[in-house]
């Protein structure tokens, strides 16, 4: 029998289309094991999340295939939509109800649970995280259990238009239009990041840039039915083949990294045409490879590899919660995903996948909608974790305004600390305690020795501080964390009270008294911890709940006191502990029971007068010795202005030194200089209207990058920095920008110089951009640069960043690409650049 279709007569067509095709399942079970072993961090695989790429292709594939098996209509384009949410949502929905559930019964639900769990259930997850500005590269600090369904948002937007389009394109020019159309398409999604100059993150989540890998299995899927391609192949090619593709992308997926520039830059494309190449090897060679992806074990991972994908990563967030070692987080991952979802595929989704009609499917799809409806209303973010993320934004918007003659006071510590100085900030009087700043790190005590990788910077956070500002009077007050059990090594799991943890915490807090001391600190005064509440605000982990046995804490205070004893004459006892008796479980001093009320006064900001009276008189007899110190930078409101750099640099100063700048904000372009042309015709422009909006008083300039690229100058072509048609149009475009900002009411221009780049940090830059970072165009442009000062004086200096950085050149730490700044970790940079911006502002002469 013949059936006409798609302007072809083929036999393929006429067949009764396959259930299974031979291999898939393999595939599958490969692309699965390559996410886990990426999500669990073991064994290098830091490119694993590629497999998903394989999966949207052989998903793309193996649906078109299924679709053009048949003609398609009204019904089996509805069919098929059905067919598709039956196999999704199931099981999709099910997880999420268990994560829900999760989360509220361990006090971890995130601060948006309603919006985030609407918007992932109804399969807009991908456009979500980049709502929530979420960097994939960021996955492991990020610890959400619902990150990785942004895969099958793109999955549920892609398969709603899917069956229109080949049912349109089946239908204009008797089909000969569905191949070219998805071939064009194909192009569009893989051109479409370097055309419109997007982020990597933009990249990984947006549909419209992922679709691709989807299409090119539907193109694959078309020539197969077309027959412009056999799905037949000798056992010898289809080996070949598939041993070259399945080799190709694992050494892609020991390669890269989730946030290398690659994946805006031809990631993609590459591994979906090595994708391509692999499922048409393994569909035309049922037994390649010696049958390998047909066995038992192959097939079984990847029927099962749907569920799989889904549990694992909630898995794997809990695990790495404890601390379990990446090989075994691996292991229960990949068990514990399998145990859990072979009932979920069993009881739930196959039921509703085979159920005769359509009643049982639209009765559990009501019941889940209503389900959903009530329960993202009700879900609100814990008092506790609102409380915190308003006090993480209100630490980055400290504004001090010390009183001249008085003791310099400053609080160092944890969150508690934090809560502490915007306590003193807003609601005592600067003439009672003289507040010139805060310290502090949220989620993090002082025993550094045992705490998290992210800790280990504190001292270094407090040099900075000290660097930066004169303290007559430490105010030091560390508890939740260091009340924790930690792993003491050669030991094991301890609590405070216990013999060698108290020596480490004991040791700890001696070396952050000596450093404040050391460093000239006048007196200490250190807080005794008053018991935590458990009854105030949220239920906490059972942890921490444990961890504020009153117990604890007082062998805490012994500690303290024992340190203080220790430093006679310099340091003295803040007893918090005392004056909280009766007031632990008061909502009006501690709305969570840790963290002190800052937006309104209350009973403890009228007493710490009192409390740090001894501590003042005895700084106002002994003040500070400190030598070192570099006025603080926060002098006026700052706001950035340059390109991707600069951007990174605002980035750091926001996330990495809030308490020592006031940002006013950002006026950066990403992929634009200082020279306005055709792709960048309206730079000055936005500046004026940041200005305009967000007064600020200095303006940091940094911009290099487009600056040393060759541009087609009028009777010059290839005119670079260092020329002399060149150096005219930058200086034209320096002065031009100098007297926007000036007109914008800036007081103090503040020129960066640009560092040399580091070549060898990213293998993936554009020829025309590895060309302009030659030195010698560096060199010519810090000339310019340097030169401003001259053109503008009382108005601009300059910021010798190029002369900070030559020994530094190479820091990938610094700068991970070798050109923008890293600002999501403490560095150099954050530590130096407070002091380096203070001298700069402190050389200009407004006389």
């Amino acid at each position: 029998m013949r059936t006409p279709t798609n302007g072809r007569t083929t036999r393929s067509m006429a067949e009764t289309p396959r259930t299974r095709l031979p291999n898939l399942d393999g595939l599958r079970a490969f692309s699965v094991l390559l996410v886990l072993l990426f999500h669990s961090q073991f064994l290098g695989v830091t490119g694993g999340y590629i497999g998903v790429s394989v999966f949207f292709t052989i998903s793309g594939y193996l649906l078109t295939d299924r679709l053009l098996s048949r003609p398609i209509d009204r019904h089996a384009i509805v069919n098929y939509w059905g067919g598709r949410w039956r196999r999704i949502l199931p099981a999709a929905w099910t997880v999420l109800a268990g994560i829900v559930a999760y989360e509220a019964a361990t006090g971890n639900t995130p601060l948006n649970p309603a919006h985030r769990l609407w918007a992932i259930a109804g399969g807009f997850g991908n456009w979500f995280q980049l709502q929530q500005g979420t960097s994939y590269a960021a996955l492991f600090q990020q610890a959400d259990m619902m990150v990785h369904y942004w895969s099958l948002g793109i999955e549920q937007q892609v398969y709603l238009v899917l069956p229109l389009l080949l049912w349109l394109t089946s239908r204009l020019w008797r089909g000969r239009a569905q191949l070219g159309t998805v071939l064009l398409l194909i192009v569009v999604s893989f051109v479409l990041p370097l055309v419109a100059g997007m982020s990597v993150a933009r990249t990984y989540y947006g549909t419209d840039t992922r679709a691709g890998e989807i299409l090119v299995g539907v193109a694959l899927a078309i020539v197969h039915r077309q027959g412009l391609i056999p799905r037949a192949m000798s056992l010898r090619w289809g080996n070949v083949l598939t041993s070259v593709t399945l080799a190709g992308l694992i050494a892609v997926s020991l390669m890269v990294g989730p946030g290398d520039e690659f994946v805006r830059r031809g990631l993609l494309p590459l591994v979906a045409l090595l994708s391509t190449v692999l499922i048409h090897s393994a569909v035309s060679t049922p037994k390649v490879l010696g049958g390998v992806l047909g066995w038992r074990l192959s097939t079984f991972l990847g029927d099962l590899s749907y569920p799989i994908y889904l549990l694992h990563w909630p898995i794997i967030v809990i695990l790495q919660r404890h601390g379990v070692p990446a090989g075994l987080t691996f292991l229960i991952a990949l068990v514990g995903a399998i145990v859990i979802g072979q009932p979920i595929v069993r009881f739930i989704e196959r039921p509703i996948r085979r159920a005769p009609g359509p009643m049982r499917w639209r009765v559990w799809v009501g019941v889940m909608v209503v389900a959903l409806t009530i329960v993202g209303t009700q879900l609100t973010p814990p008092r506790a974790r609102q409380y915190l993320a308003a006090l993480e934004a209100d630490a980055s918007a400290t504004d001090v305004k010390p009183v001249a003659g008085q003791p310099r006071v400053a609080v160092f510590g944890d969150s508690s600390a934090k809560s502490l100085g915007l306590l003193i900030e807003r609601q005592v009087p600067s003439t009672t305690i003289n507040l010139v700043g805060t310290a502090s790190k949220l989620g993090c005590g002082l025993i550094t020795s045992l705490e998290s990788a992210r800790c280990k910077d504190v001292p270094d956070q407090w040099s900075s501080f000290l660097h930066a500002h004169v303290v007559d009077l430490a105010v030091v007050m560390s508890c939740q964390w260091d009340v924790l059990a930690h792993d003491v090594p050669g030991v094991g799991q301890q609590i405070v009270g216990q013999l060698e943890i108290d020596r480490a915490i004991h040791d700890a807090y001696t070396e952050r008294a000596d450093q404040l001391l050391a460093a000239g600190v006048g007196q200490v005064s250190w807080v005794l911890c008053p018991p935590m509440s458990n009854v105030t605000g949220d239920q906490a982990l059972p942890e921490i709940v444990a961890s504020r046995d009153p117990q604890r804490v007082n062998a805490l205070n012994t500690i303290i006191r024992s340190v203080v004893d220790e430093h006679p004459g310099h340091m003295h006892v803040l007893d918090l502990a005392t004056w909280m008796t009766g007031k632990v479980d008061d909502a009006s001093i501690r709305p969570d029971g840790v963290h002190f009320e800052y937006s309104s006064a209350s009973s403890l900001s009228a007493a710490l007068p009192t409390l740090l009276a001894t501590a003042i008189e005895a700084a106002k007899a002994a003040p500070s010795t400190q030598t070192d110190v570099v006025p603080s930078a926060k002098t006026g409101r700052i706001g950035t202005f340059g390109d991707s750099a600069s951007l990174t640099l605002a980035l750091l100063m926001i996330r990495q030194i809030p308490e020592q700048i006031t940002y006013a904000g950002d006026a950066s372009i990403m992929g634009c200089g200082l020279i306005e042309n055709s792709r960048c015709p309206g730079t000055l422009a936005h500046w004026a209207e940041v200005l305009a909006s967000h007064p600020t008083d200095i303006a940091l300039v940094l911009s290099c990058q487009w600056e040393l690229v060759s541009y087609d100058l009028p009777g010059k072509k290839d005119a670079h920095v260092g020329t002399p048609e060149m150096d005219a149009v930058i200086r034209d475009s320096y002065r031009r920008a100098a007297q926007v900002l000036i007109a914008g009411g800036v007081q103090t221009i503040v020129w960066l110089t640009c560092p040399e780049f580091n070549n060898d940090a990213v293998r993936d830059v554009a020829p025309d951009v590895r060309e302009g970072r030659q030195p010698e165009r560096v060199a010519a442009l810090n000339t310019i640069i340097r030169s401003m000062p001259s053109e503008f004086p009382g108005w601009v200096t300059n910021l010798d960043l190029a002369t900070w950085m030559q020994s530094r050149q190479t820091d990938l730490r610094l700068r991970p690409d070798g050109a923008h700044f890293a600002y999501d970790w403490p560095t150099d940079l954050s530590r130096d650049f407070p002091a380096l911006l203070a001298e700069a502002i402190a050389a200009v002469d407004k006389g």
